[in-house]
Order: structure tokens, then sequence, then C-alpha cells
């Protein structure tokens, strides 16, 4: 049998290994919690060129009427004038991006048969609240311009406004029948002195006409 002072002696080596037991356990844990969240943040960003885009309920928002609060977009009423409020970053460490007046977005309904049935609007001016208050976008007076990146990560989030029917116009888009809505956005910019245009599939989104019961 084992002596007590042996007994005694082997419970105290157990119990000085449960704190690092615990310790690599808990630091197991934060890494892989970390790893998710990153997975998880990349799953909700896009990227195109130097520009990220974020997707998610605190990001792809729209305002309707006189709204100065944005709501989430992944459903919104149907047929009714909107503007789209998207956060974007610029994560080029070598050059600012300022957007031109051909910024556009364009969402195709799942039943689409033909080109006439997609919906496009343009980028709307920085003050642009909602579809009451529309400013046409003037890349010369007033254009979006994000800084560049630092080493520590991208630049200060903006948010960009669409809904104008034309490149410059002050008038609301409407959201269009109810569907569900493929959406992609078309940036052109000028990065490095030089302009450049490239489109990105952003995002899914639900129109209905008992909004937002029906969500």
């Amino acid at each position: 049998m084992m002596s007590s002072s042996t007994y005694k002696a082997a419970l105290l080596v157990l119990l000085a290994s449960i704190p690092t037991s615990i310790g690599v356990s808990t630091y197991y844990y934060q890494e892989q919690l970390t790893q998710l969240r990153n997975q998880i943040s990349t799953l909700n960003n896009r990227s195109t060129g130097p520009l990220t885009v974020y997707v998610d309920f605190k990001s792809f928002n729209f305002t309707q009427g006189s709204q100065t609060s944005p709501n989430p977009a992944f459903c919104m009423p149907s047929n009714t004038p909107i503007v789209f409020w998207v956060k974007v970053s610029n994560a080029a460490t070598d050059s600012s991006v300022t957007l031109k007046a051909q910024t556009m977005m364009q969402m195709q309904p799942y039943t689409a048969n033909g080109l006439g049935a997609f919906v496009r609007i343009w980028i709307d001016d920085p003050g642009t609240v909602n579809p009451a208050n529309v400013v046409g976008y003037n890349e010369t007076t007033n254009p979006y311009m994000l800084p560049a990146a630092s080493p520590n990560g991208s630049s200060p989030p903006v948010i960009l406004k669409f809904s104008a029917t034309s490149q410059g116009s002050a008038i609301a888009g409407s959201s269009g029948s109810p569907d569900n809505w493929i959406t992609f956005i078309g940036f052109y910019y000028i990065y490095r002195g030089q302009a450049m245009g490239q489109t990105i599939p952003l995002t899914d989104f639900k129109t209905v006409n008992n909004y937002p019961v029906d969500c």
C-alpha cells in the first residue's frame, strides 16, 4: 500500500499541475476563438482592389421616407424609394482612393428574365441621408476620399450612400417588386493617380409588400 507521506506527495504533484493545465486549455480556447472571429469577419467582408466592403447588420443598411437612422438592408419594403448605406474602407497603404461618379449598384431579381428587370442606382453625395434629401454626387466638389491605410490596418470606414437614378441625380430610385435580389457594386475610382474600375458581388436581400412583417 502507498504510505501516507507518499500519497500526500503524489497529491501535491497533481494539484500543482492543475493550474498549468487550465492555463494551457484557456490559451488554446482563446486562440481558437480569435481565429473563429477573424474567419467570421472575413466572411462578412468583400474586397476589391484597395477597397474593403463590410456586409453585416451594422454596415449594410437603408433609409426610407425621412428616416435619419438606418435599418439593416437584408429585408426592405418593395417599390419604395430608398437610400442604401454601405460601409467601406481603404486597405491600401500606398495611396488614398477617390470615388468617381460612375460608381453604382446593380440589383438582379431572382425572377429576372431579361436586362430590363435589373435595378441600377448610382452613388449619392456624402450629405445624403434619406430619399427626401438626396444630393447629387459631384466628384470634383465633394468626393468620397478614403485615406490610405496605416501599417496597423485599414483606414477609418466611410459610409457610402446609393440611391440616384442616374449619375449625379438627386432623385432616389425604388427598391423594386417583391423578390430576392442578387446585388453587385461597380466601383470606379482614382488610385495612385490612375482611374480604375472593379465590380464585386455584394450580397442578397429581400423586398416585401408587408414590411417588416414578411421579412
